[in-house]
């Protein structure tokens, strides 16, 4: 609906704003009644509603802090959430630049009477980038789908600067462009690869379908092409060492961890109950990737 509602503004033509409506609503119409069905109630997404992120919910904050103690994950602040999201817009806006441009091209070739329209996109966009640094800000990572929509505002924004201020608009332009494209292009994580690695190995190993329990990485049994076994969501105390080893021995053939993602208690309490030494090992520092085998 964001998009879709200045869109049609943007088509002033009755005729061609309805033919808009009507694909978008073909387009989204069975997904929304699928996902309203689900709810009970009118549902537009699956994912957490915008008013967690703007404090609307009774002690967000405080259930994210306790969440992040609780996996032992980092928290950035102010200064490293904003490099993030300039990262991670880089990345969005490089790779929906294609069909974007499309976007791009129909405004640059305006008549240029679209100052209000350019003024919601710019509050848009704003609005956007606000929520994700906040995300960003709670969650400690953003990735290229939670910006796509910043992304799409981005190309007809940069059209219109480069159009309307002449040489001087290019010249921002063309530095803004660098910067993206730097920011998309420079290898992000690379140390990453070792989850791919460890997922293809027990792939090799144990063929398609294999059950793999995880702690917070679901990329391992993506490459494994099995099923995440959720531990984190499964297992209501990691220190009981009898539960964890009951759930393994009843759902997984697998257990596969990032030491450096867990937090020490359930660091010890994950090995112990896999009950063996490792399988294998894949990479170092804080992507290191421990497999054992459970069955």
């Amino acid at each position: 609906p964001l998009v879709l509602g200045p869109a049609l503004l943007l088509l002033r033509r009755p005729a061609a704003a309805g033919l808009l409506f009507l694909a978008f609503a073909l387009a989204a119409g069975p997904y929304v009644a699928h996902l309203s069905d689900e709810a009970g109630a009118l549902t537009l997404s699956r994912k957490k509603p915008a008013a967690r992120y703007l404090s609307a919910e009774a002690g967000f904050d405080a259930h994210m802090a306790e969440k992040s103690a609780r996996t032992g994950l980092s928290r950035p602040g102010a200064g490293g959430a904003a490099w993030e999201l300039v990262r991670s817009l880089g990345e969005a806006t490089t790779w929906a630049i294609l069909p974007l441009g499309f976007i791009g091209a129909f405004l640059l070739f305006r008549d240029g009477r679209g100052r209000p329209e350019l003024l919601l996109l710019l509050a848009l966009l704003a609005a956007d980038l606000a929520l994700r640094f906040r995300h960003v800000h709670l969650h400690g990572y953003l990735s290229k789908r939670h910006l796509a929509f910043a992304a799409a505002l981005l190309v007809p924004l940069a059209g219109r600067v480069f159009v309307s201020r002449g040489r001087i608009g290019a010249i921002a332009a063309a530095l803004v462009a660098v910067v993206l494209l730097g920011v998309a292009v420079k290898p992000r994580d690379r140390e990453k690869i070792a989850l791919a690695e460890a997922g293809r190995e027990i792939l090799e190993s144990g063929g398609e379908g294999t059950r793999v329990a995880t702690w917070l990485t679901p990329r391992i049994p993506y490459y494994a092409r099995g099923r995440n076994v959720k531990l984190n969501r499964l297992v209501p105390d990691p220190d009981d060492t009898a539960a964890v080893r009951a759930l393994l021995d009843r759902g997984a053939d697998w257990l596969a961890v990032v030491p450096a993602r867990l937090d020490e208690k359930t660091r010890r309490a994950l090995v112990r109950a896999a009950a063996g030494l490792p399988s294998r090992e894949s990479g170092s520092g804080k992507w290191r990737v421990v497999v054992y085998r459970i069955r």
